[in-house]
């Protein structure tokens, strides 16, 4: 069985600066502004992590709906991959937390 991991993209730096968090592509010369949940998100994203891990977190950290979560967390990495601030990757059930590109 293999899971699909989500972590930050090598190339992007992360800050905090006030109450909102910056993730700075300074390859394509973007920065965006992520507000406290999509921080929290993206710290997680310091390591792989599947969206069941993330919404576990979340839900543990804020009052949200597991059926919520999952939607609003998988929305959220669909566009932070498709500005190429996440990558994804492959696990296989070995328990390892190591990560393949997807071809």
């Amino acid at each position: 069985m293999e899971e699909t991991r989500f972590s930050r993209s090598p190339r992007v730096h992360f800050g905090e600066l006030h109450d909102e968090w910056l993730a700075i592509d300074a390859d394509a010369g973007y920065c965006y502004s992520l507000n406290q949940t999509g921080g929290y998100v993206w710290q997680l994203l310091a390591q792989p992590v599947t969206v069941a891990e993330i919404c576990a977190a979340l839900c543990r950290e804020f009052e949200v709906e597991m059926e919520t979560c999952r939607r609003d967390v998988e929305a959220l990495l669909g566009e932070l991959e498709k500005r190429g601030l996440v990558v994804r990757g492959r696990l296989s059930g070995t328990g390892d937390r190591g990560q393949e590109p997807v071809p």
